[in-house]
Formats: structure tokens, sequence, C-alpha cells
């Protein structure tokens, strides 16, 4: 199998800002004289792996071709040595009335296998082995953490199929949600040897743990915007990964807001979170508190005999802009179309998509604590929205069996993400709508 590079008439140049027909005599854009094949990545080859990559660069005044970078890729593995590629042409440089000028370029570099598709010999079929990583493309530390600092964690699963390449990516846990994207697009980019089994090549799970480092200083990460450190929002605030506090829909389309505050008191038995508001506080406000409160009593796990019957008073900002319910900016552009255009604001709904979504992470409602004993199970129905990236934008409650239901759902859904939604080829925001049930857990 041999590697068909680019010949001078496949490869097409793209001049950004020049007008070649409308050229003065002393004016021309840059003319190849020397280009290097790019080399066909080993893994790719194996797999029987095609590929393109559009690499913008600069011409400068010498001909040489610098700041070479891949703006669009079929698969990462093909970046790299396309980029490399570039790196080496050389040209004889543009010229403007007579004078050597840079010149900003784009180039695809197309990646073809020609002859008859590998076979794999009976010695490397005979050896029983689980997939063998051979390309990982690594994750990009979230710059909304470049100013904290903090390590993180993801752990995932995934099925590493016949072709070396990873499919229904899940995320089992992470210890901050900022960090769960980018352990998702490294990881949908892996590619492996797949496994073997009795002379056959077989699909396998796999576990993996994806640590983030942070760098030892934003400032050595040119180009990287530096944020704010994330705001963990919780009541009790005992460790970096407590759930985000959901504001109710209806109320941030209104722009209400509102301070909470209440006095938490656990149960000399250690089983039941007492509250006590210090005022009246409008419904959807405490039941969103409530929702949060169980969350995070779930996740936190049974609470040490030391503070059974103690109390605490915690304080909880409802303010969109500057609040513990703060929204980014991702949820701020969907909530103003929504304020200009209500429901008539345009977004495909997922049948309008090309591809099914696909949940990578879900989590189960936690049934409300303050509902009454006889209620003992019921429904919600949450409609939210799914971002270009995935990610759960502003659930709102559709209809629910009983108000603590729809809330302690939206709560849920908030964590929930999915693969990239596409129509038409491109990346789009799609509302979604999902039904949630819930049963009384049983007492132990």
């Amino acid at each position: 199998m041999t590697l068909r590079w680019l010949r001078l008439g496949t490869i097409l140049l793209l001049l950004t800002g020049l007008g070649i027909a409308e050229l003065p005599a002393k004016d021309r854009p840059p003319v190849p004289k020397f280009r290097a094949p790019p080399e066909y990545p080993m893994i790719a080859r194996f797999l029987n792996m095609e590929g393109e990559v559009l690499v913008e660069f600069v011409v400068d005044t010498t001909g040489k071709a610098i700041l070479a970078r891949a703006i669009r890729s079929t698969h990462a593995v093909f970046s790299e040595p396309a980029v490399a590629s570039v790196s080496k042409w050389i040209f004889e440089p543009s010229r403007r009335l007579g004078q050597p000028v840079q010149t900003r370029m784009q180039v695809p570099i197309i990646f073809r296998l020609e002859g008859k598709p590998q076979e794999l010999s009976p010695e490397f079929l005979a050896t029983d082995t689980p997939p063998r990583p051979r390309f990982l493309f690594p994750a990009l530390y979230p710059a909304s953490l470049l100013r904290s600092g903090v390590e993180g964690r993801v752990d995932l699963e995934f099925t590493v199929g016949i072709d070396g390449r990873p499919t229904d990516i899940r995320i089992l846990s992470s210890t901050l949600p900022d960090f769960e994207k980018p352990a998702l697009q490294a990881v949908s980019q892996w590619l492996f040897i797949p496994a073997r089994k009795d002379g056959q090549l077989q699909a396998q799970n796999v576990k993996q743990q994806l640590r983030f480092l942070p760098p030892r200083a934003a400032g050595e990460l040119p180009g990287i915007p530096q944020a704010e450190p994330r705001r963990v929002v919780a009541v009790e605030q005992l460790s970096t990964d407590e759930p985000r506090i959901v504001y109710p829909f209806e109320q941030l389309l209104a722009n209400e807001q509102c301070v909470v505050e209440l006095k938490l008191t656990i149960d000399a038995q250690g089983k039941r979170i007492d509250r006590q508001w210090s005022e009246e506080i409008p419904e959807p406000f405490r039941f969103a508190v409530d929702a949060l409160i169980d969350l995070a009593a779930a996740t936190a796990g049974p609470p040490e005999p030391a503070v059974w019957g103690t109390s605490q008073t915690r304080r909880i900002d409802f303010n969109p802009t500057s609040g513990d319910a703060e929204i980014d900016d991702a949820s701020a552009a969907i909530l103003k179309l929504l304020r200009l255009g209500g429901e008539a604001a345009e977004y495909p709904q997922d049948a309008d998509l090309d591809e099914v979504l696909v949940t990578v992470k879900e989590a189960e409602p936690i049934f409300p604590s303050q509902l009454d004993d006889a209620v003992t199970g019921g429904e919600a129905e949450i409609e939210f929205f799914v971002d270009r990236s995935g990610a759960v934008r502003l659930p709102r409650i559709v209809s629910a069996s009983e108000p603590a239901f729809g809330y302690a759902a939206c709560q849920a859904v908030a964590a929930w993400a999915f693969s990239e939604p596409r129509q038409a080829g491109a990346p789009v925001i799609v509302r979604v709508r999902r039904t949630l049930t819930f049963a009384r857990p049983v007492e132990r």
C-alpha cells in the first residue's frame, strides 16, 4: 500500500485578500518551488483511514512557509503530519509593486491510500490482546480554571471497535464539570490497535482515567484568555465537585432575583435535613433550593454522627450575573433570543437533527425529601437546550405531577451531556424534551 502524495495540480491554493486576475504586471502570488510530502501516520495506515486537513500558513518575504496550523481536519491524527509537511515548503514570495510581501494562504492536504486494504497476517491475529493505544490526543486544560490552578480527574468508559476508534463514550465521574468536555473531545480522537481473541478482531470495553494538571503559569499559554476561577455554588461547599443550583427558568426569563436565607438542621438520627426559612420565599426559589439540598446530601453521603442535631445558616443569592446561580455566556445568549422572540425563537427540535442525540452523561433525579410520605412516585417533563458542544442549558418544567418533582428533574438534567447536535452537517443549538420518573427509595 502506497501513499499518493499531492502533486502540483492537486493542491488548491486559496489566497486571502488577493485578486490574482487584477494584479498589475509587477505583482504576482507565491509560486511553489519545493513541497515536502506528508508522512502517513502508521496507525491510520494500519486502520485503513484516509483523511484531509485544511492548513493555513503564511509565506514570508523569503519564501518560507511559517505559522502553519490546522484549521480543519477529518481526524486529529492527520493534523500534525500535514502541518509538519507544509512547514517545510518553499516558495518564490508574493510580490506587490515589485517588492516581496507576506501572503496568508490555505491549502488542503489530502491523505489517500491506494491498492487493496491491508490484510492482517495469521501470526498477528494469533495472539489474544486487549486494545492497545497508538494515538492519544491530549486533553486541553480548561481556560476557565487557569487562575485557580486546580488538578482534575475524569473517569470514562467507552468501547474500542474493530476499527480502532472509541464509541459510546460515557463519563463515570469527574472532580469538576469543567474537565468533562475537554476529556470527551480528547478521547473521541484516540486510536487503538483493536483487541484480538481467537484469531479475530473484536470490540471491547475500556475504562480510562484522565488527569488534568494545571500549567505552571497561565502566562505561559499565549492566546489563552484568563478567566475567573469557577464559582462553587452549593449549600455546604464541602468539596469542589458539588452541584450548581439551577435558576428557576420563568424567574430567570423575567430577570427576577432573590436572596434566600435558611437554617439547615440535621436531625438526631442523621437522616433528614430540616429547613427553616428566614422569611417568606417565593415558591420557585424555595423549590430550587430544596432540590439542590437533596442532591448535595445524596452526593456527599450520610453525615458523620458528630454533626447530628447541629444547625448551620446558609445564604443563596439568585442573581444571573453575579450570584450563586450565575449563568454562563452560552445560556445568556440563548436567553437573549428567548426574551426577544419568546416561544417563536427558532431552535430545531431533536427530531430535526442529522443523527439521534446520544447521551454521554446522565444522572438520576433525587426523590424530593420534603414530599409527604403518602407520595410514592411521580414524573416530570422537562424542556432544555443542548448547545453546540452537547452541554445542557436552561432546563425548565413543562409539567410535573408534583412541583418538587419538576425542580428535582431540572437539577438532574442540568448535569447531563449529549453528543454534538448537528443539522445539515453543522453544529446547532437544539430544543429537547425528556420525561423523568420518580420512585420513593426503599428505607433500609
